[in-house]
């Protein structure tokens, strides 16, 4: 069998494939672009004109800029940091609100709202208006008819008018714009109805409404009468403490807690200093006077006065004078310095030394003994030191007795401090508030007026303007969006139909989805030349055989006539359903075949259940191929010569509607004599999918051909044909595209 399959390749999508799509689907692609185009055109003719009106408000920085209102002043300011941005963002949602749509709307009226001002004819309106106002009038009767048709009396009850108000509302703030300027403290308002008049009227009523709104949203309603009765109450309050507090003083005798603290504890200090100081010195006192006791014990009372040896000795009378002054020096720095001190090891040093110097010039002399004159000095010392030391002792007691009055003064003061500073506290917080107080009074007051007066920071740049030119319907834009809609949804109708049609289409596209060889691709033809001679067709299809749009017969001629497949002397061509035209496909290929002159060709009728040969060819249906075998017909005797030179016909024949098994069988038995007496044998079997004997023809001839008719056959159908073809052991031999039609232009599709 040949190689019935090609590798598969993904089609490359082209320009020339985007414009073949578009010229396919022409009909549906004019349809909806008209359609679509009309329905723009009647839409922006009848739609109702909208007017707009606009107003221009201009917030400026004023009292409403306060951070904080009168009543936060009374506790913890913070600090925000408010731009003017958030402000406008602030009054923007401030004129969004639901609050103010329904006020217009109660002002108003629902209907006027939801309906507008009732449409009417000037009497010298041009036609275009007339006609487009009779025409709304037409087209909203039935709506009326049916309006009270379906709503009674009873429907417009209490819960009707809420919803109809409702609906005004949700309008309303549909037709609403604000907007707030970019670096601009500007607020651009817009209104649009059907009316200009109305528009106006209804934007004057919305703006009046927010600046009253302003004003209460940024006023503290009874502020001013809170803050007067808060400060009286702290005017009283003050008065009681401050009383309280000077009581306390003319009592205590202290006008300053921390002073008078300061000023006891200056004196507590000095107290304590003056005790250390006093103690130090009964110390320095009492130290002197156990030393000037063990200096006197050392000491005799008496001494020698006078010694002769022969000479005076005045170098030993000075030096023991020395030695007893260094002596009492020692007793005095000893009450000073420790044992172990310096100046006492060094004053000891001395003494010892002229101890040493004075044994060594002692001599045995006469002596005469006498008062000591230091003893006396000690004794001297020692009463005075102890005077000073009984008068430090009795300093300390007094010291003490101060210090001691001192401390009872401080817990007194301290007993009195707490309910100072509580007094002083309670003072200094009355007074803020009261201060604070009075500056919210002053300031809810200047607010009252101000609002009583409608002051605020809105200025009204512009006030709601009537406009006579209708800003929708636009008529150019809305034919232009009206124009795209129309070519892109004819567009994507298109590529949306071309993607749901499965059929096959161009040789690539059976190439691609069936994997068989494409042989031939035969045209659509006319009605008129459907009609036509079935010669005159087969020249004509000859001559489409060389031309880019036509067939390519010659390639299908050397397959069937031995020169790709050298035993293919009979072929079958099949159909999947009824109507691919595989009749006519097999009788311009055998006319073709015929027309050769290399032999002469059998053309043989398989479809005995929609027979068409005889016709094309001017014969008898009968005799014909459901005859064989009966009533003695031969093959000989049913062919029949054709209309075209060296081309004979077997009809389908006035037997049994079907071919029935006999008859297959007496056929098989046949095609070997008529293989010998012609060139080429095709054969035009019924449909594979109308359960037809085709398989069973099929499985004697050489190699059968699958005739689909393009943009038709499906590629899922194709598919199953193949596999019962393949399935069957059947020699496939390619494909035959029937009915390619050609939408592109030949002018476009040359310059593509």
């Amino acid at each position: 069998m040949a190689a019935v399959g090609s590798p598969y390749n993904l089609p490359e999508t082209s320009l020339r494939d985007f414009y073949n799509v578009l010229f396919r689907q022409k009909g549906k692609i004019l349809f909806i672009f008209f359609t679509v185009m009309f329905l723009a055109a009647i839409i922006t003719f009848l739609s109702a004109r909208v007017y707009n009106s606009e107003a221009e408000l201009l917030v400026r920085i004023g009292r409403e800029n306060a951070t904080l209102g009168p009543t936060a002043t009374t506790g913890k300011i913070i600090n925000i940091n408010t731009d003017r941005e958030n402000e406008i963002n602030s009054e923007v949602d401030i004129l969004r609100s639901r609050e103010l749509a329904e006020k217009v709307v109660d002002a108003i009226g629902a209907k006027l709202i939801l309906h507008g001002a009732k449409e009417t004819l000037p009497p010298d309106a041009p036609l275009p208006t007339a006609v487009r106002y009779w025409a709304r009038r037409a087209l909203g009767y039935p709506f009326a008819v049916l309006s009270r048709l379906l709503f009674t009396e009873s429907d417009f009850t209490a819960s009707g008018r809420l919803l109809q108000k409702e609906l005004a509302i949700l309008s309303f703030l549909k037709r609403l714009d604000v907007q707030a300027s970019k670096k601009s403290n500007m607020i651009t308002i817009t209104y649009g109805t059907n009316d200009p008049t109305l528009a106006r009227s209804v934007l004057n009523r919305f703006v009046g409404f927010y600046l009253e709104k302003h004003i209460a949203v940024n006023r503290t309603p009874g502020s001013y009468t809170f803050f007067k009765k808060q400060k009286s109450e702290l005017r009283s309050s003050l008065d009681r403490t401050e009383e309280e507090l000077k009581d306390l003083k003319n009592r205590t005798s202290v006008a300053s807690i921390s002073e008078q603290r300061r000023i006891l504890l200056e004196r507590i200090g000095a107290i304590k200093s003056e005790l250390e100081n006093t103690k130090s010195s009964a110390a320095a006192a009492q130290a002197r006077v156990w030393a000037l006791t063990a200096a006197l014990a050392r000491l005799p009372s008496t001494l020698r006065v006078n010694k002769t040896t022969g000479f005076a000795n005045s170098a030993a009378d000075a030096m023991r004078k020395q030695i007893y002054e260094l002596e009492i020096k020692e007793q005095k720095l000893l009450s000073t310095f420790t044992e172990k001190s310096i100046p006492v090891q060094e004053i000891r040093r001395e003494i010892k030394q002229g101890k040493a110097l004075l044994l060594k010039a002692r001599q045995q002399d006469q002596t005469t003994t006498g008062i000591n004159e230091n003893h006396q000095k000690l004794q001297l010392a020692l009463l005075t030191e102890r005077g000073n030391l009984a008068s430090f002792r009795a300093r300390t007691l007094a010291i003490r007795s101060q210090l001691e009055e001192a401390g009872v003064e401080l817990n007194a003061l301290n007993n009195t401090e707490m309910r100072f500073e509580q007094l002083e506290l309670d003072l200094a917080t009355q007074r803020s508030n009261y201060l604070k107080y009075s500056d919210s009074l002053e300031q809810a007051r200047i607010d009252e007026a101000l609002d009583m007066q409608r002051i605020s920071n809105i200025s009204i740049v512009e006030p709601a303007t009537c406009s006579i030119k209708p800003v929708r319907p636009r008529t150019l834009l809305d034919l232009a969006l009206g124009f795209f809609l129309a070519v892109s949804g004819a567009v994507g109708l298109a590529c949306f139909c071309e993607f749901q049609d499965h059929s096959l289409k161009d040789p690539e596209d059976v190439a691609n989805r069936l994997h068989l060889p494409m042989l031939a691709t035969l045209p659509s033809v006319s009605p008129q030349e459907a009609q036509g001679p079935m010669a005159t067709r087969i020249d004509r299809a000859l001559l489409l055989g060389g031309h880019e749009n036509g067939t390519a017969i010659a390639d299908l001629l050397r397959l069937c006539t031995g020169a790709t497949v050298p035993a293919a002397r009979a072929i079958a061509l099949v159909g999947c359903r009824c109507g691919e035209g595989v009749s006519t496909a097999a009788a311009l290929f055998a006319g073709q075949l015929a027309q050769r002159g290399e032999g002469r060709v059998l053309l043989i009728d398989a479809n005995s259940v929609n027979p068409g040969l005889h016709t094309c060819f001017g014969t008898n249906l009968s005799p014909g191929l459901t005859d064989l075998g009966s009533n003695g017909w031969t093959a000989q005797a049913c062919i029949q010569s054709a209309s075209v030179e060296n081309l004979d016909l077997l009809s389908a024949g006035n037997g049994d509607r079907g071919l029935t098994p006999s008859v297959l069988k007496t056929f098989s038995e046949v095609l070997p004599a008529l293989r010998l007496e012609y060139k080429a044998i095709i054969c035009d079997l019924p449909p594979l999918l109308e359960n037809s004997p085709a398989v069973g023809i099929a499985s004697v001839m050489d190699g059968v051909v699958l005739v689909v008719e393009a943009e038709k056959t499906r590629r899922e159908v194709a598919a199953k044909v193949k596999e019962a073809l393949l399935q069957a052991d059947i020699n496939l031999l390619g494909v035959i595209l029937n009915k390619r039609r050609f939408h592109i232009p030949q002018w476009l599709y040359k310059t593509l």
